[in-house]
């Protein structure tokens, strides 16, 4: 009869010590919690992922990195937020941080689902063009929610609100004279000049501050 010893290290059932887990300055800190992203419980990998996106990234960059990115591919991880809000400081190079959150973004929209702003962040972050039409739809429908970050694009996306400016009305015309402002370049210039007219008192005020702060910008 063959009998086949198995051993099993008791690290991936059992967390370590809360308080090297959450002291930054112990040099446990950042070992422990790489470990606990091998963790089976999902709990355990969450709370190490939490803390890893307060933490600066000192050692273990390459492996956290690629860690997480992995994550986002897996379907069981219901906390792909948080992975992104991590990645958003560990990941080293633009790339495949960015490339691999996009992949959750579309997969969630086709299955109608919402987008954690924290996802959109990191690609933001990266620059990555391919989220502008994202981001459009996303922003056109909830403006508060969504301007800030879209802003965070910057010139990459004037075309976009440009092209989107003549179908806003109310508190998204608002939100879309402020983006320009923010990211706009000469092209917007004219076109915020053209939309005075007839603009409410408040919309004006809008116009106005916008061409100030392209001007300023062009100024310098």
């Amino acid at each position: 009869i063959s009998i086949i010893e198995v051993r099993v290290g008791t690290d991936i059932f059992v967390e370590g010590s809360i308080e090297k887990l959450s002291d930054k300055d112990d040099p446990a800190f950042y070992d422990l919690n790489k470990r606990e992203l091998e963790s089976i419980d999902l709990e355990r990998v969450k709370r190490a992922v939490q803390r890893l996106a307060e933490a600066e990234p000192k050692i273990y960059r390459t492996d956290i990195s690629r860690k997480l990115i992995a994550m986002l591919g897996e379907d069981m991880v219901d906390f792909k937020g948080n992975v992104c809000k991590a990645l958003s400081v560990w990941s080293e190079e633009p790339g495949p941080a960015g490339e691999a959150a996009l992949k959750v973004v579309n997969k969630l929209l086709a299955e109608g689902k919402p987008v954690p702003p924290e996802i959109l962040t990191l690609i933001v972050k990266e620059k990555r063009p391919a989220v502008i039409p994202i981001l459009d739809e996303l922003w056109f429908k909830n403006p508060m929610q969504w301007e800030s970050i879209y802003g965070d694009m910057g010139q990459a996306a004037e075309s976009a609100v440009i092209r989107r400016l003549p179908e806003t009305k109310g508190t998204v015309r608002h939100s879309a004279v402020r983006l320009l402002g923010r990211v706009g370049g000469p092209d917007s210039l004219p076109i915020l000049a053209a939309d005075v007219p007839g603009a409410d008192s408040e919309l004006r005020v809008l116009l106005d501050q916008a061409q100030k702060s392209i001007r300023t910008r062009l100024a310098r």
